[in-house]
C-alpha cells in the first residue's frame, strides 16, 4: 500500500542527512527565474504597446482569434468522453474494492506533505505543496517560508537526536501536516485522538486537507486538458474555466451511470475524489486472485497444499525470496513457494491438459452481496430479511467477512503443510542418524554429525514467525487475527458472541490446553512427550483451531448452516479447513501419548461437542454421561458435512482406539488389574439376559453401540466402517441403505469369505534379519526367467507381489481349482488397481450425466456452484456421499452426486443392462468419438491430453468393458456414483483378460485363444516378442493417477504422503496425432471371440485384506470373476 511505502520513505530518511540548504537553493534560483521571465514580458508589452497598427492587420488578428478561441473550446469539448470513462473506470475499480482513497485527514495530510530522502515530494511536487499549504493558511514569502525551513528542520533534528526517534524528524519535516496540526479550527475542543500511522496517536484537531488537495490536483487537470486544446500554449483564464467545467461534467455524468448499473453506496461526497491508491501491492493482489480461483476450482476432494495447487500462502515471499531456495542449504519449504504452482488456465492453453467440464460451466450470477465494497469490513446486517433467510446460492461467500475467514483458514493451511514438510524433513534425517548409529560399532556415537537441514527454517504464518505459537502473547495475537472476522460475521448468527470476552475465553482453554499437554506424559521423563519444536509448533496450531472451531459450531454462521444445503463447497467454508487442519493434526498427538487431546479433538469433528467424560485428569472413561446413550446422541446436520464420509468412518475407528488407549493408561498409571468378563451361558431367558449384559458393558462398548445405532440411521460414515463398529461391539453387520443399494455383502451369509488362491513363494530376505528391509516391500524371484525358447535360464530383476501374481496366472499355475474355467493360463493384464475401470466410468458414465447435467431438471444455483470454474476436472458434487441428515423435523438425503442425479443415473444404468458386448463397445466408442467431433480440428485435438490417451486404448477399453459385462458395469457405476470419494480406491489390484474363440454351439475351444496383437494392437502389438517385454510394457500404464477425478490418489491419508505423491513433475510427451480407429468387433478370422476378465487383489504372506477391499470383493464375486491370491511362505525344515 501507499502508506507502507510512505513508510518506507520515511525510514531511509532516517540514515540521510536533511539537506535544507539545497531546497533553500533550489527553491530561490526557481523564485529569481519567475522573477525575471516577469519582468522580460512586462518589458516586451511596454514595447508593443506604441507599436503603430494597420487597420487590416487588426481586424485579421481579431478574426484569428475569434477562430482560436472556437477552436479551443471544440478541442476542449472533445476531452468530455474519455475523461467520462476514466471516471467510470475509477469509479469501477472503487467499487471492487481494488483501490481506496483516503481514509483520514491525516493520511492525506502526511502522505500529501511527505518528500523522499531526494526531496521529491510522494504525491505532490512543491508547488503544489505550497499551493496546498497556502490554502490551509500557511502561505509565506520566499524569505520568511526560507527562515522557517530552517529554524524547523534544525529543531527537528534537535528532537530527534535527544529522543533517538527519527519519525518524529519526519513529521515535522512535513510542512503540510505540521500546518493542520498547529493550527485549529472552531470545532477542534469537541475532537478526539486516533491512531496514525504506525500505531501512534495523533491529535484530531487538525485542519481538512482532502479537499484543498482534490482542487489542487483539478486545477492540475484542467491545466493539462486546456493545454492540450491550445497546442501547448499558456491557458486563457476563459480555457481553465471551460476545461473545469466540462471535468464536473463528466465525473457527473459517470457517477449517475455508474449508480445505474450498481447499486452499491460509494462513499465519495458530492466532489471529485482525485487520490486513490491500490489497496495492496499488485503481486500480492494478483495471488489471492489466483489463489481463490485455483482453489475454487480444485474442488471438496483437493484440500491441502501439495505445492503445485492453490492452499498457498500469500503473505510470505514479497519481502523474503518468494519461497525458493536461498544460501548454500537452501530452504525445506522452497516446494511451497509460488513458482510451483501449475496454473490450470495455463495449462489449458499450452495442452498440457483439457477440462471437459467448459461446456457445463456458467457465469456466476452478480448479486448485490458480490459486488459488496471491501469497505465494508463492519459486518452490516443486510436490510433484506428474504435474502438473509437463505444463503445466496448463486454466490460462494454471501458476505465480505465470509471470505475473510476463509483466507485466514488457507493461511492456517499453508502454514501447517509447511511445517509438516519441516517435520517429515527432520524424521527422515532422524532415522538416518538412527541408522548410522546402529552400524557404529567400533567409532564413537559423538562422531556422527547431526543432520543440520533444518536448522534455522524459517515457517512463516501471517507474514510473521510461526515459532512465535510456542509463547503465550503468540498465541493470543493468533487468536485476535481469527476472532475479528469471526466476530463481524456472527453478527447474522442467531446467538450474538462478544469479541473480548470470546477473546478471553479462547485464550484460557488454549492455555489450559497446553498445560495439559505438557502433564499428561510428564510421568514417563518430565517432557512434554514431543521431540522436536516443529511438533509442538503443529500441536499449538491445533490447539488453537480447535478451540476455534468449538466455539464457531457453538455458534454457527450462516456459511457453516448452508453446508447442508450445499455440502460440495466445504472446501470454500472456513470451518471445515479448519477440521482439515485438525484431522491432519491427529496422527502426532497419538505418536506422543496425548491421545486425551486427540479424543477431544475427534469429538469436535465428529459430533461438534464433547460425548465422552473422563475421570478428573486421570483418563479413565467414566460411563456418567448421558450422551452415551444411542437415543441421546445427536449431531448437528451442519457437523456431518465438515468431513466426507470416509474420513468420518475413519475418525470413529480412531476414536474408539484412542479411548481404548487412554484408559488402559490410566489404569496402569492407578495400578488397576482389568477385570475379566466370564463367559457366560445363553438362558432360555433371551430378554433378562439382554438386559443384563447391557447393565454389565463398559463405557467404551456403550459408545460403540452408540455410534453403530446412530451411523447406522443416518450413513454418514461408509458400510466398511460400519461393520468395523459392529465386530467392535459384537453385532450384527447392519442393514443400511448403501448395503441394500449397491448389494454389499450377503445377507443371508455373515461368515461370508472372497474365493482365494493359495501359492507358496518365499520373499528374498524374507527372515527379517535385515532391519533396513522392515517395512518396505517384498521381492520374489520369478519361475519363468528365460528367453522365448526356453533354453537359458537369464534372470534380469526381482518381482514384488502382483508381477509374481501375473506370472502365476498367465502360465496357468494359478487358480488351483478348475471350477469356475474349462481352461486355465493366458492371462494378461495390469497392476493398477482398478485404473481402467474408473477410466470406462469417465468415459461411459459421467460424460452422459453431465450432458444431461446442462438440462433444466437441475436447480440453476445449485449447478453454477457445483462448476465454479471452467478449469475443473469433475463436478464438485462428486465427491459428496449419500446419507441422511436428521433435521429439526425429519430426516431427508443430503444433496450429493447420487441423490441429485438419482433418477438419471437410474435410467441410463437400466439401459446399459440391456446392452451385449457389441452394443456396449458402440457405446465406448460414440462416447470417444462425441469428444473427438467435438474439437474444431487437429490442433484443437493436440491439446487434450486425455483423448489422446483414449483413443490410443480404444479398442483395449472396449474389450475390458465387454469382457465385464453390463451387469458388472453397471454395479460398479452405480457404487461410484454413491460415493466417489469413498469407493474410488479399494479396488482389486490386478485386471486380468485373455480373449478365446467360440463355437457355434456356444462350447468353449479349449485352448484356442486369441492373439490381442493381432485383434486387439494397441499396447499388445509387442506381443510378437518375448512375453517378459510385454509386461514390462504393459507395466508401464500401471500407475493411472490421473483417473482419480477430482482428487488424488492419496487424497484421504495424511497431508505429507499427498504432498509426496503429488509433487512428480508430469511431462507431457507430445506425438503425432493417433488416426481414431474402428469401433471393436467381437469377431476375428470370421470367427466369434468371448473375453474374460478377473479381478485379482494379491497379498503377501504378512498382509491382510482391508474391510473396503472385501466389501469390493462381495460386489464383484457376484457379477464377475473376482478373488484373492495369497502368497504364503514355505514350511521350513
Amino acid at each position: 500500500a501507499a502508506q507502507d511505502v510512505a513508510a518506507q520513505d520515511v525510514e531511509s530518511m532516517d540514515i540521510e542527512e536533511s539537506l535544507p540548504s539545497s531546497e533553500e537553493g533550489l527553491d530561490t534560483c526557481s523564485n529569481r527565474d519567475d522573477e525575471e521571465s516577469a519582468h522580460d514580458k512586462a518589458n516586451e508589452k511596454k514595447k508593443g504597446f506604441f507599436t503603430p497598427k494597420s487597420s487590416s492587420q487588426a481586424k485579421l488578428s481579431e478574426k484569428n482569434s475569434s477562430n482560436n478561441i472556437t477552436n479551443r473550446s471544440n478541442d476542449i469539448l472533445s476531452h468530455e468522453t474519455s475523461l467520462e470513462h476514466l471516471f467510470h473506470d475509477i469509479l469501477r475499480l472503487r467499487s471492487m474494492g481494488l483501490i481506496c482513497s483516503f481514509q483520514s485527514e491525516y493520511e492525506c495530510g502526511f502522505v500529501a506533505g511527505h518528500v523522499t530522502s531526494t526531496r521529491r515530494g510522494t504525491l505532490l511536487s512543491a508547488e503544489d505543496r505550497r499551493e496546498v499549504l497556502r490554502r490551509l493558511g500557511g502561505g509565506k514569502s520566499p524569505r520568511v517560508a526560507k527562515v522557517a525551513r530552517t529554524v524547523a528542520a534544525a529543531a527537528a533534528t534537535a528532537t530527534s537526536c535527544k529522543n533517538g526517534n527519527g519519525s518524529s524528524m519526519h513529521s515535522r519535516n512535513n510542512e503540510i501536516l505540521n500546518q493542520m496540526q498547529s493550527q485549529q479550527s472552531v470545532l477542534s475542543s469537541f475532537t478526539t485522538s486516533h491512531g496514525g500511522i504506525g500505531g501512534n496517536k495523533v491529535k484530531a484537531s487538525m485542519l481538512p486537507v482532502i479537499k484543498h488537495v482534490d482542487k489542487v490536483l483539478l486545477r492540475k487537470l484542467a491545466v493539462k486538458v486546456a493545454t492540450l486544446a491550445s497546442d501547448n500554449t499558456p491557458p486563457r483564464k476563459s480555457d481553465m474555466e471551460k476545461a473545469t467545467s466540462m471535468i464536473h461534467r463528466a465525473w457527473t455524468a459517470a457517477y449517475a451511470c455508474h449508480c445505474d448499473h450498481d447499486n452499491t453506496t460509494l462513499r465519495l461526497g458530492n466532489g471529485i475524489a482525485t487520490t486513490f491508491r491500490l489497496r495492496e501491492s499488485p503481486l500480492r493482489c494478483l495471488r489471492r486472485i489466483m489463489r481463490l480461483f485455483t482453489c475454487a476450482g480444485g474442488g471438496p476432494g483437493r484440500m491441502r497444499g501439495d505445492g503445485t495447487n492453490g492452499w498457498i500462502t500469500v503473505l510470505t515471499g514479497d519481502h523474503e525470496n518468494d519461497g525458493s531456495s536461498s544460501g548454500s542449504g537452501g530452504d525445506p519449504c522452497s516446494s511451497l513457494g509460488w513458482h510451483n504452482v501449475v496454473y490450470p488456465g495455463l495449462s489449458s492453453r499450452f495442452g498440457l491438459e483439457f477440462y471437459e467440464l467448459r461446456h457445463c460451466y456458467t457465469l456466476i450470477a452478480l448479486t448485490m452481496h458480490d459486488s459488496m465494497p471491501a469497505e465494508c469490513e463492519e459486518g452490516d446486517a443486510i436490510s433484506n430479511s428474504s435474502t438473509a433467510a437463505r444463503p445466496i446460492l448463486s454466490s460462494v461467500f454471501s458476505r465480505y467477512c465470509e471470505f475473510q475467514l476463509w483466507e485466514l483458514g488457507v493461511e492456517l493451511r499453508s502454514f501447517i503443510d509447511q511445517a509438516t514438510e519441516v517435520y517429515e524433513i527432520e524424521k527422515m534425517a532422524r532415522r538416518r542418524r538412527e541408522k548410522e548409529l546402529s552400524k557404529a560399532n567400533d567409532r564413537d556415537e559423538a562422531e556422527i554429525m547431526e543432520d543440520k537441514s533444518t536448522k534455522n527454517v524459517s515457517i512463516f504464518l501471517l507474514a510473521q514467525d510461526g515459532f512465535v505459537l510456542l509463547t503465550e502473547q503468540g498465541r493470543k495475537n493468533l487468536v485476535k487475527r481469527i476472532m475479528i472476522p469471526c466476530y463481524k460475521e456472527a453478527q447474522l448468527s442467531p446467538k450474538h458472541i462478544a469479541l473480548d470476552s470470546a477473546i478471553i475465553e479462547l485464550c484460557r482453554q488454549i492455555e489450559v490446553d497446553i498445560l495439559s499437554l505438557s502433564n499428561e506424559t510428564s510421568d514417563q521423563d518430565g517432557s512434554d512427550g514431543f521431540i522436536s519444536d516443529t511438533e509442538r509448533l503443529i500441536a499449538a496450531t491445533a490447539v488453537i483451531c480447535h478451540r476455534v472451531l468449538q466455539l464457531r459450531i457453538r455458534h454457527a454462521s450462516r456459511m457453516l448452516l448452508s453446508l447442508t444445503q450445499r455440502p460440495w463447497l466445504r472446501h470454500m467454508c472456513f470451518d471445515a479447513v479448519l477440521t482439515y487442519i485438525l484431522w491432519d493434526s491427529v496422527p502426532i498427538f497419538e505418536r506422543r501419548g496425548h491421545h486425551l487431546m486427540a479424543v477431544s479433538i475427534l469429538q469436535t469433528i465428529l459430533f461438534g461437542q464433547d460425548v465422552c467424560n473422563f475421570n478428573g485428569n486421570v483418563g479413565e472413561l467414566s460411563d456418567s454421561s448421558d450422551t452415551l446413550r444411542p437415543e441421546t446422541l445427536k449431531v448437528k446436520p451442519f457437523v456431518q458435512c465438515l468431513l466426507p464420509r470416509r474420513n468420518r468412518g475413519k475418525a470413529c475407528e480412531r476414536l474408539l482406539i484412542d479411548i481404548a488407549h487412554a484408559d488402559r493408561r490410566a489404569k496402569k498409571a492407578s495400578q488397576q488389574k482389568p477385570k475379566k468378563k466370564k463367559a457366560r451361558r445363553k438362558s432360555s431367558n433371551d430378554t433378562d439376559t439382554t438386559k443384563e449384559e447391557e447393565t454389565n458393558q463398559s463405557p467404551l462398548e456403550t459408545l460403540c453401540k452408540a455410534l453403530l445405532r446412530h451411523t447406522e440411521t443416518s450413513g454418514s460414515i461408509p458400510f466398511c466402517s460400519l461393520r468395523n463398529l459392529a465386530r467392535r461391539s459384537k453385532a450384527p453387520v447392519p442393514q443400511t441403505n448403501e448395503r441394500s443399494i449397491l448389494k454389499i455383502w450377503p445377507t443371508n451369509d455373515s461368515d461370508w469369505s472372497p474365493k482365494t488362491d493359495c501359492a507358496v513363494a518365499n520373499a528374498i530376505s524374507s527372515d527379517g534379519s535385515d532391519v533396513t528391509t522392515v517395512g518396505k516391500r517384498c521381492a520374489f524371484v520369478g519361475w519363468e526367467m528365460h528367453d522365448g525358447q526356453g533354453d537359458t535360464m537369464e534372470a534380469r530383476r526381482s518381482l514384488n507381489v502382483e508381477e509374481l501374481a501375473m506370472e502365476e496366472y498367465h502360465f496357468g499355475r494359478l487358480p488351483l481349482s478348475c471350477d469356475t474355467e474349462e481352461v486355465k493360463g493366458q492371462w494378461v493384464g495390469w497392476h493398477n488397481e482398478g485404473g481402467y475401470v474408473r477410466a470406462l466410468f469417465r468415459v461411459l458414465c459421467l460424460q452422459h450425466l453431465l450432458k444431461d447435467c446442462s438440462q433444466d431438471e437441475l436447480c440453476l444455483d445449485e449447478q453454477t456452484s457445483v462448476v465454479l470454474t471452467p478449469y475443473q476436472s469433475s463436478p464438485h458434487d462428486l465427491h459428496v456421499g449419500y446419507f441422511d441428515i436428521d433435521d429439526v423435523q425429519s430426516s431427508s438425503p443430503i444433496r450429493g452426486f447420487y441423490e441429485r442425479r438419482r433418477h438419471i443415473i437410474e435410467s441410463f444404468l437400466s439401459k446399459l443392462t440391456q446392452l451385449d458386448e457389441c452394443g456396449i463397445s458402440e457405446l465406448v466408442h460414440e462416447a470417444v468419438k462425441r469428444r473427438w467431433d467435438r474439437h474444431v480440428d487437429d490442433r484443437s485435438r493436440l491439446k487434450d491430453p486425455r483423448l489422446l490417451k483414449d483413443v490410443s486404448e480404444l479398442k483395449t477399453l472396449s474389450m475390458i468393458a465387454g469382457a465385464l459385462g453390463p451387469i458388472a458395469l453397471a454395479r460398479i457405476f452405480r457404487t461410484l456414483c454413491f460415493d466417489y470419494r469413498s469407493w474410488n480406491g479399494g479396488l482389486p489390484d490386478l485386471m486380468l483378460i485373455r480373449a478365446r474363440y467360440t463355437s457355434t454351439t456356444g462350447n468353449n475351444n479349449s485352448g484356442s485363444f486369441v492373439d490381442l496383437a493381432d485383434w486387439i494392437g494397441e499396447g499388445f502389438s509387442q506381443g510378437k516378442i518375448e512375453e517378459k517385454d510385454i509386461q514390462r510394457h504393459i507395466s508401464m500404464l500401471a500407475d493411472r493417477d490421473d483417473e482419480f477425478l477430482g482428487c488424488s490418489k492419496n487424497a484421504d491419508g495424511s497431508s505429507s504422503q499427498q504432498q509426496h505423491s503429488t509433487r512428480k513433475k508430469q511431462a507431457a510427451a507430445k506425438g503425432q496425432l493417433p488416426s481414431f480407429p474402428d469401433q471393436l468387433e467381437f469377431l476375428h478370422e470370421e470367427k466369434q471371440i468371448k473375453a474374460d476378465c478377473m479381478f485379482v487383489e494379491v497379498k503377501s504372506a504378512n498382509d491382510r485384506l482391508s474391510e473396503r477391499q472385501e466389501d469390493w470383493l462381495s460386489m464383484l464375486e457376484n457379477c464377475t470373476n473376482a478373488r484373492v491370491c495369497k502368497f504364503t511362505n514355505s514350511s521350513k525344515k
